[in-house]
């Protein structure tokens, strides 16, 4: 029985799995439009520091997130349109390549689905578009580093 099972491969339990990477994202708003951007995940140590791009967007929310028992939950921060940070909260299952997840933002009561599917490594995320967002998106300390 002892070789047997030593020869059986290894599964890795979604927890075991680096999910540092670019992910398309897909999802809707509040208003039911549907949205899509880019998704940077990058592991730090236990944690994944997450930052989604939108096209065309100055809204480039930030996250912190930690994965238990095939789940990757996440905090993020948001700017409205004056600036003034929202926190919110996204819960994804991992399933291979794709996340599925919930997300919520303080004040809004409702819970939204968004799919974020890994893209081929060497896959970039473009520089943001300079906006007129009151935040300054070239400051160093504001992007994921390696």
């Amino acid at each position: 029985v002892g070789l047997w099972a030593a020869s059986l491969p290894r599964t890795v339990a979604a927890s075991d799995k680096d999910l540092s990477g670019v992910y398309t994202c897909d999802g809707r708003t509040l208003e039911g439009k549907p949205y899509t951007g880019l998704v940077e995940i990058q592991k730090t140590e236990g944690t994944y520091h997450m930052r989604w791009t939108f096209p065309h967007s100055a809204f480039r929310p930030v996250g912190i997130g930690i994965v238990d028992h095939g789940t990757l939950t996440v905090a993020y921060l948001i700017g409205d349109e004056r600036g003034n940070p929202i926190a919110g909260l996204g819960v994804y299952a991992i399933k291979g390549k794709t996340l599925r997840g919930k997300w919520s933002f303080f004040g809004s009561g409702q819970v939204l689905i968004e799919t974020l599917e890994r893209q081929p490594a060497g896959t970039t995320v473009p520089d943001p578009t300079p906006s007129t967002s009151p935040h300054n998106h070239d400051d160093p300390e504001d992007r994921i580093t390696a």
